[in-house]
């Protein structure tokens, strides 16, 4: 069993899709005494690895006594990081004591995208000489990497060369739209391209020495079951089955792109909570709905809970619609080149009409207006209130109409500028292909007055 710590809030990078909104530390963030006393529970509840993660957890300044801690616990420390603190010091210091593994974040071969990513023009260098740092000391490494549409390419060229420099594994991050994600969703790969990609991602991992994971993606199990590869990984979904996340300020949540809370640890101890809250309860019932719920793959896969609280109003048992065995898209894959099938729009019906992403977050819906509709002043709805669906939004009128135009640029047909204020993205302008304009409810502000009315809820991975 797999537990995660998000150690502090606090961070040296701004990355665009951060699920945790991090940025600086809470005064509410638990103490080197209470953080001690929620190890020894995770201990005692038969937790075996236990991940430091944050924000940058190596800004924490207690964080070798914590790990040494974890370690003399029988816990096997392990670490999501940026990687760009990593010196030849500090990876001593956390081998001696007692970390097994650091995985470090790596989005791009390509250092300028790297960065513009990771918020920090030399992130890309700095990361790269944690990783150099890790092998001179003997910490083992994995790789780690979050996909969006423009480095969806590069994914199996980052695992070749996970293998290249020595790393253990290369565990694949698919973008949740949660923290400042939210203001990148459009970023997000449609459901065929979930697939495909995860065919690829599959396929690779039979040719390389090293383990690859995907991770928010639980369809990879059924993908490696049709392809005929074996994996060690045999379950999807682990969220509140073996595995949850505590917070920094010690709520205890599913997993860490879940806002469902299952307690607090400085009210309740770790283990009762791991053994009690009903949150966990309903998740090991497994008693999924829709396509998950009757679905071949369910034992293995269980969908992505995450996401089907996120798209269907919290319920966390829905069908996880970014599966294209769900939504019986790949019926004809056998039969049909991939690069043939045209992408679906909605058709003018709705944005959840169309297959190739599921609706809107918290009902958003309606029906589908061409982008750069008028709609009401301060909306991103034509003129009837509609919502454009994603491939109106992203190509424009000609999006229903078969394959989209190649995609330029860091963010596709978007044109993006993101400002780097704590959940707000500042003077945000997007334009689709056809040069629709789209914008925010109001300048300098995210959708409807910031990110979750202002308020951080966000999730996993440095």
């Amino acid at each position: 069993m797999i537990v995660s710590w998000m150690t502090t809030n606090q961070c040296n990078l701004k990355c665009v899709h951060c699920y945790q909104d991090a940025e600086e530390a809470t005064e509410r963030e638990l103490s080197t005494d209470e953080a001690k006393k929620m190890i020894d529970e995770i201990a005692r509840t038969g937790f075996k690895i236990m991940i430091f993660s944050g924000g940058e957890p190596l800004l924490r300044p207690d964080i070798y006594e914590l790990v040494a801690h974890a370690a003399s616990r029988g816990l096997r420390p392990v670490f999501g990081s940026n990687g760009t603190l990593i010196t030849d010091e500090v990876a001593c210091r956390l081998k001696d004591a007692g970390a097994c593994a650091m995985g470090i974040s790596v989005d791009s071969l390509d250092a300028t995208k790297h960065d513009k990513f990771r918020g920090l023009p030399n992130a890309h260098a700095l990361t790269l000489a944690g990783i150099e740092a890790c092998k001179r000391a003997g910490l083992p490494f994995q790789l780690h990497t979050t996909v969006v549409d423009w480095n969806r390419d590069e994914v199996c060229a980052i695992t070749d060369f996970a293998e290249q420099i020595g790393a253990q594994a290369h565990y694949i991050f698919f973008l949740i739209p949660v923290g400042r994600g939210e203001y990148i969703q459009e970023t997000s790969l449609e459901v065929l391209e979930n697939e495909a990609l995860l065919r690829e991602i599959m396929e690779k991992s039979a040719e390389v020495s090293i383990d690859v994971k995907p991770t928010c993606a639980p369809q990879f199990t059924r993908v490696a079951k049709q392809l005929g590869i074996d994996t060690r990984f045999t379950r999807g979904c682990l969220a509140g089955l073996t595995y949850c996340v505590v917070g920094s300020e010690g709520i205890v949540r599913p997993c860490a792109y879940m806002t469902e809370e299952a307690g607090d640890v400085r009210e309740q101890p770790f283990d009762e909570i791991w053994k009690t809250s009903p949150v966990f309860e309903r998740l090991r019932t497994q008693a999924y709905s829709g396509a998950c719920g009757t679905c071949d793959y369910k034992d293995g896969c269980g969908g992505c809970r995450a996401r089907a609280a996120y798209y269907h109003d919290g319920d966390i048992l829905a069908q996880d619609d970014y599966c294209a065995h769900g939504q019986k898209l790949n019926d004809t894959e056998e039969n049909e080149n991939e690069e043939d099938r045209p992408l679906r729009c909605c058709g003018g019906v709705g944005v959840g009409a169309g297959r190739m992403r599921p609706a809107g977050r918290r009902g958003l819906g309606g029906r589908c207006a061409p982008a750069g509709a008028a709609g009401p002043r301060g909306s991103r709805s034509g003129s009837n209130g509609a919502r454009p669906c994603h491939l109106h939004r992203r190509y424009g009128q000609r999006g229903h109409r078969g394959q989209p135009p190649a995609r330029r640029g860091l963010h596709g047909q978007f044109r993006e500028r993101l400002g780097t204020g704590r959940g707000h993205a500042r003077g945000r302008l997007r334009r689709c292909a056809n040069g629709g304009r789209l914008d925010h409810p109001k300048p300098g502000c995210g959708h409807g007055g910031g990110l979750h009315g202002g308020e951080s809820r966000g999730h996993h991975g440095a």
